[in-house]
């Protein structure tokens, strides 16, 4: 008579298998050999943190399919839980692997090496957030075994259903920017670990929503999302190929259709393995999974449908058609008082205004306005869908016009009913990183700094030498003197081109040319020379100013630009129509 491990009451006992109670939960007692700890340890603490794992006792009513294996909640006798994570051996391969080739061996031997490199890869990540803990690699029943956090939450897409505010499966918009700012900073975050990582099958069934800290209620009503990665089966350095499983055999595993880029779905592509180390693959698919979000469905799924796309590769399809503009649930909706009444954090920003403006919640004036805030979502989004991996914006680009959309959502609603062009979220960083070396703007940009820049230096280099009259220590002076305030309107600027970093930049450099100005006239025998040391703080402070001007231009002229073509309400003649 056979025997299970079966936990009743909070204790565990063996108990025949004829005989289970209904309440028991069966667990299955798993044996951990060849247990290897993902960091180095002493001989005594390394024996005490492999009795942890050595016998695990395995949920399988809590197990699902996860990348290359099975994932299985597990115990340990201390009752500490864990997510055990085994390779799922060839004779168990779904029809879309069975191209692996007919020699089983060969077939084990490729999953076992790719096994392997999903472990090194979660365990390189493990220590920062979003991403599981890793706690060992062992073999369970002859395979490979990961043993990870179990991660307590829900996946993206079943998350999908809990937040949607319409029949159809869409989110807030709000809540769509808010995930996707959490989700893009992990990605971003990929970039942290050696040369880098690439996912490489980012999807809602990826994507999870932690809940042990805070429930998916309370996370949705404080705009702060905890999202973790998972499955990282499909993943790659990028820079090298390394042999990986997608280039040992023909066809791309793990990547989603809907969600991943062309360069992931066909092999007939110039370059196609350095393709497939890019960064870019996963900002395509973390856009296509925030598109679903907006839209309720991917971003190809409408031109799919008039394509009848039954014959129509996913590789052709995207390539081919441009992707179906997402339609977020204001524009859709047939009642906007009912779809406003479960979005929680827009009520608290749409109400106030519509009382101001004494409109009622279902009027087409707010509807109208609320769709053009909506569009600015959109047009972050399709950014991020181009065919050229050259083209589409790094993953911390987006996050951060992600945010500035969240931040901007309430004046930008205002802003839309007043029929004034809205406030710019998408700025024209980007295109550093997309547009060619030799393009136009690259070469504006170019000479806005260089042109400064040598002026800059002439003037000051030479205005010290006569300062100083062949004295090195004056001349040093002199030099700091006339150098320090183009260097402390750049530190005061930091990193950021928008207005406020302008308007810190700008306040800098005054302050800081005037004392450094005042420190000069100090110096003995230059009372008779300050008409011309004044014209050289004049030239060297307009110098450092054009080159904050400059960088601000590049980023935001573009935007503004945008705005004032943006349709604004009151000219949008058709919107009412074309509402579902």
């Amino acid at each position: 008579m056979s025997e299970v491990l079966v936990a009743t009451g909070g204790h565990l006992q063996r108990t025949p298998g004829e005989n289970l109670p209904d309440t028991a939960t069966t667990r299955r007692v798993v044996r951990i050999e060849h247990f290897e700890a993902p960091f180095a340890l002493g001989d005594e603490e390394g024996a005490a943190y492999r009795r942890r794992f050595a016998t695990l006792f395995a949920d399988d009513a809590r197990s699902r399919r996860g990348g290359l294996g099975r994932v299985t909640h597990v115990t340990n006798a201390l009752g500490e839980q864990y997510a055990l994570k085994t390779l799922i051996v060839p004779g168990e391969q779904s029809d879309g692997e069975k191209d692996l080739g007919s020699d089983r061996s060969r077939r084990e031997e490729v999953l076992r090496a790719a096994f392997r490199r999903e472990y090194e890869s979660q365990r390189a990540l493990a220590n920062l957030r979003g991403f599981p803990r890793i706690y060992g690699f062992g073999e369970a029943d002859g395979l490979p075994a990961i043993i990870m956090e179990w991660v307590e939450g829900i996946t993206l897409a079943d998350a999908q259903r809990a937040l949607a505010v319409d029949d159809a499966g869409r989110l807030s918009p709000l809540t769509v920017a808010r995930i996707g700012a959490e989700l893009f900073e992990l990605v971003s975050r990929l970039s942290l670990v050696g040369e880098g990582l690439v996912h490489r099958d980012l999807s809602p069934a990826n994507i999870m929503i932690r809940t042990s800290r805070h429930t998916l209620a309370e996370q949705r009503a404080s705009g702060s999302f905890e999202l973790c990665l998972i499955d990282f089966g499909s993943s790659a350095e990028v820079g090298t190929e390394g042999g990986s499983f997608t280039r040992s055999h023909a066809t791309v595993r793990h990547a989603t259709a809907d969600y991943a880029p062309p360069e992931m779905l066909s092999n007939d592509i110039a370059a196609v393995a350095e393709l497939r180390r890019s960064s870019a693959i996963d900002v395509y698919a973390a856009a296509s999974v925030l598109c679903e979000l907006l839209d309720g469905r991917p971003p190809f799924a409408e031109v799919e449908d008039d394509a009848n796309a039954g014959v129509v590769s996913p590789y052709r399809l995207k390539t081919e058609h441009a992707p179906a503009r997402p339609c977020s649930a204001h524009r859709a909706t047939g009642s906007l008082r009912d779809t406003i009444s479960l979005e929680g954090e827009t009520a608290l920003v749409v109400g106030p205004l519509a009382l101001e403006r004494e409109l009622s919640p279902d009027s087409d004036e707010l509807r109208r306005a609320l769709a053009l805030v909506d569009d600015q979502l959109a047009d972050i989004l399709l950014s991020c869908l181009s065919v050229d991996q050259r083209r589409r914006p790094p993953a911390a680009a987006v996050r951060d016009e992600l945010i500035l959309f969240c931040e901007r959502y309430g004046e930008n609603v205002r802003r839309a009913l007043a029929g004034e062009n809205l406030t710019p979220c998408m700025t024209g960083t980007p295109w550093l990183a997309t547009e060619p070396m030799f393009c136009a703007p690259r070469v504006v940009r170019l000479l806005g700094h260089v042109i400064p820049a040598l002026v800059w230096g002439v003037v000051g280099v030479s205005t010290a030498w006569l300062v100083g009259s062949g004295h090195i220590a004056t001349t040093a002076i002199a030099l700091l003197c006339l150098m320090a305030p183009g260097i402390v309107a750049l530190v005061a600027r930091g990193r950021s081109s928008d207005a406020r970093a302008l308007r810190r930049g700008s306040i800098a450099l005054l302050v800081a040319t005037v004392a450094a100005a005042c420190a000069m006239l100090l110096l003995p025998g230059q009372e008779a020379r300050w008409p011309g040391l004044l014209a050289a703080f004049f030239a060297m402070g307009s110098a450092s100013w054009c080159s904050l001007v400059i960088d601000y231009a590049c980023a935001y002229v573009p935007a503004l630009v945008r705005e004032t073509r943006r349709q604004l309400p009151a000219a949008e003649s058709g919107l009412v129509a074309r509402i579902p």
